[in-house]
């Protein structure tokens, strides 16, 4: 659409104000004009005004003063006439840069955009922003759609500017725009300091609250864009005047930012009913056209572009009786419709005979038909040669046979009528779930037999308690054995297998029961058998080191395929689980049935799921408490409703014992054994010897009376002089494939021996303060042969990779 323009001058519009004859223009264009006579004249003229204001004013003034007697003669009424003392203000107001009351800003009446600050926002020139202190006209940077910019340098603090007031009235509603761009940005997160808005005034002047209405969160390098606005905001009571505000908020703490483009407009549309009876007028005026203009436009429409009429436009004017043989087909069509509806008709011609002799053939054959054109069963009469279906018979048969043959086993196959086939089938199926049910209770039975026997193989010299659980769903679980939270009975047993799980009724979150019995030691096993589940998706978990309120611990949490293990804490029903301090993911072991326990020695974590261990981590910095306040288990549940509610895996069995690491039984004073896990091989040379690469070590096992410097290389400090017997397993590669490994010991940086063969120990005096670690060395090498001369040249080979579960392991023996 074309665009729209205001051609009122700016300063002349105020939206405030109704449509008005100006009384303050009149009279300062009376003003104007006495002056340029007065300044056109000479002394002639001075005194010619000086006679007519004697005559008729009775005043006696010096020509020189004629213009300011007569000033102070208009001003001096004021006190009698008010009305001319609100002229005089009001151009005073228009004198001051004030707009005239009486003129109504465009963007009342139509939907175009006039800008309340008149232009202020292009930051055209350095005049702009001279008198802020925050911002500086940027004389480089173009604005965004026009004009100039302007710019600040983000530091921690707000920076604000804002526009002269403009006046207002409760009910208008304003509309703001402005673009900003910014470089080497940072602000604080959600600070959001790049803001947009209105600060408003009261009558009197004072600023009231600041009206934010967009806002930004800057990063790095943008450039321009519109800051995103909320909808309109209506002008609320109380508040006179407005300023557009820009704000960089204290958010942002570096980076320079530049603003421009800002205007703000009214954008409520004048009622028009305010304008008295214009609408009325408009609309009798328009009706009529409208009519008119109607009522030519119908008779126009039959002629076409050559100035003819068409046939359609008459045929509904022709008389029967002007077209010869149109009385006869209305006959001809009168006796089909009435052949149609049943009725006896006496043909009047051959046309006729023909329909008629057709319908009566087809009487009776169709009124079975239902709407659809079907037939029903009731209207299906006979049976059908089976013949027509023995093919579908033979198919659903040979179907039959196989979920028969599928579920037994074997190739029994279904005999008889296929009511009978069907049934054979449905046998076996309940037949083979039967056993498939069965099947997993005594898997989970075995399950249970093999925990109670780990349970006592790790116990040691300390406790060790197995439970079974068993009975009627929604009974207690044993008080005396047991206690459920984080509400008491929140864990009971659930469902007809006798699993202990989350009481019915409760809401969504994790639940426990904890054995009223302790550990005697620091070195903690639990387990537990995975019962039934109705999403995988939820964790069960398995806890040791637990305190008396069962508020802190090492957890063991697992959901089908995964295991992650690390630190809980508990304050009521709200769980807090810790970063992991390792998990693992695609274990197809974790489901129903599997046995999972979790064990600790010093701050070494073990998991092992059906007597296997597959996790394994160090708390390095020692976030689980131990100790005899810590003694501790249990195991969670957890309840989820995200459309249905679901429960996660709930518990066959639960066992718990002291554990005591291999190895116990001899001093450990003085000793370590670090290890790794994977089997990988890792590129690393190719070298002839050297220590083993940085994280090549991955888990330490133990460390007694000793210091571990560097968990990677396996760097070990001593802390007692003696002599020490080490020793280091590992694999070695060549350009050959797999060595034969050997191994040599670093004290202090320095190689001290030559190869020795992995697994063999090697005893060596250490003092306080040594640091010792292991490496390695090539030893195997290639004879070639010289063609020519027929001599041999033995050739060193030299290791490209290292791989294998490795270990380092060292004791003072003296």
């Amino acid at each position: 659409m074309p665009r729209s323009f205001d051609r009122t001058p700016a300063p002349f519009n105020d939206p405030n104000q109704g449509i008005e004859f100006h009384i303050g223009t009149a009279f300062q264009q009376g003003l104007d004009m006495w002056k340029a006579i007065i300044d056109a004249l000479g002394e002639f003229a001075e005194n010619l005004v000086k006679e007519l204001i004697q005559k008729l004013l009775g005043l006696d003034v010096d020509p020189e003063q004629a213009l300011e007697d007569l000033w102070n003669l208009l001003t001096g009424w004021t006190d009698d006439i008010p009305i001319l003392g609100d002229i005089i203000q009001i151009v005073k107001d228009f004198l001051n840069g004030n707009s005239f009351p009486g003129v109504l800003s465009i963007s009342r009446i139509a939907n175009i955009i006039q800008d309340l600050i008149y232009g202020a926002g292009e930051f055209l020139t350095a005049e702009s922003v001279t008198d802020n202190p925050y911002f500086d006209w940027d004389s480089v940077t173009p604005g965004f759609i026009s004009g100039g910019s302007i710019r600040a340098t983000a530091n921690g603090t707000q920076q604000v500017l804002r526009t002269e007031p403009f006046e207002v009235f409760p009910g208008q509603t304003l509309e703001l725009r402005a673009a900003s761009q910014w470089t080497g940005a940072s602000a604080t997160a959600g600070s959001n300091p790049v803001k947009v808005g209105f600060t408003p005034f009261d009558a009197d002047g004072n600023p009231l609250a600041d009206v934010i209405r967009g806002s930004l969160q800057p990063s790095g390098d943008h450039g321009w864009q519109w800051i995103p606005v909320a909808d309109k905001w209506p002008v609320p009571a109380g508040v006179k005047y407005v300023s557009q505000l820009l704000i960089l908020d204290a958010g942002a703490t570096a980076g320079t930012f530049r603003f421009s483009n800002a205007s703000a407009w009214a954008s409520n549309l004048l009622d028009l009913g305010l304008v008295k009876d214009l609408r009325e007028m408009v609309d009798a005026i328009g009706g009529v056209v409208n009519s008119e203009a109607a009522n030519i436009e119908d008779r126009l429409q039959a002629i076409t572009a050559d100035g003819k009429i068409t046939a359609s436009e008459i045929v509904g004017l022709i008389q029967q009786a002007q077209v010869s043989g149109l009385a006869i087909m209305q006959t001809v069509i009168n006796q089909i419709l009435d052949i149609l509806n049943g009725n006896i008709v006496t043909p009047i011609n051959s046309l006729v005979q023909g329909v008629k002799d057709w319908f009566g053939l087809n009487q009776n054959k169709t009124q079975k038909l239902t709407s659809g054109g079907n037939l029903t069963t009731a209207d299906v009469t006979g049976t059908f040669d089976m013949s027509r279906v023995d093919d579908l018979v033979d198919n659903l048969g040979n179907i039959l046979s196989g979920v028969k043959d599928g579920a037994d086993g074997v190739g029994t196959g279904t005999t008889g009528a296929i009511g009978d086939r069907i049934n054979q089938a449905k046998d076996s199926l309940l037949a083979l779930l039967g056993l498939s049910q069965d099947a997993l209770k005594s898997a989970i039975a075995a399950q249970t037999t093999l925990q109670e026997q780990e349970t006592e193989q790790n116990t040691g010299d300390g406790n060790s308690y197995s439970f079974v659980f068993s009975g009627a769903d929604g009974a207690a679980l044993n008080s005396t054995d047991w206690t459920t939270g984080p509400t008491p009975g929140d864990i009971t047993i659930r469902g007809d297998s006798g699993y202990a799980g989350v009481k019915n009724g409760n809401p969504d979150g994790y639940y426990f029961a904890s054995p009223n019995y302790t550990y005697a030691t620091d070195g903690q096993s639990a387990s537990f058998v995975l019962g039934n589940t109705q999403n995988g998706n939820y964790y069960s978990g398995v806890f040791i080191r637990c305190n008396a309120d069962r508020t802190t611990g090492a957890y063991c949490l697992a959901k089908e395929g995964e295991i992650r293990i690390g630190k809980f804490t508990r304050s009521g029903s709200s769980w807090s689980f810790s970063t992991p301090l390792t998990l693992q993911t695609g274990l197809s072991a974790v489901k129903q049935g599997a046995r999972i326990e979790i064990r600790c020695s010093g701050s070494n974590y073990f998991v092992r799921v059906n007597g296997r261990q597959i996790l394994s981590a160090t708390d390095a910095g020692n976030t689980i408490s131990i100790g005899a306040a810590y003694r501790y288990s249990m195991f969670s549940v957890q309840r989820a409703s995200p459309f249905f509610t679901y429960d996660s895996y709930r518990v066959a069995a639960f066992a718990m014992s002291d554990y005591t690491s291999a190895g116990a039984g001899f001093s450990m004073s003085n000793s370590w054994s670090i290890r790794r896990d994977s089997t990988a091989d890792v590129t690393y040379g190719p070298y002839s010897s050297g220590a083993f690469p940085s994280g090549f070590f991955t888990f330490n096992d133990y460390t007694t009376d000793v210091t571990l410097d560097d968990l990677g290389t396996a760097r070990i400090e001593i802390a007692t002089t003696g002599l020490y017997r080490i020793s280091t397993t590992y694999r070695s590669v060549t350009a050959k494939g797999t060595s034969v490994p050997y191994w040599v010991v670093y004290k202090n940086g320095t190689r001290i021996t030559g190869a020795i063969p992995s697994g063999c120990p090697f005893e060596i005096p250490l003092v306080a303060g040594d640091f010792v670690q292991p490496g390695f060395i090539a030893v195997d090498y290639d004879v070639r042969s010289n063609g020519s001369t027929g001599s041999e040249t033995v050739v060193a080979r030299s290791i490209t990779a290292l791989s294998g579960i490795a270990t380092f392991d060292g004791r003072r023996i003296a």
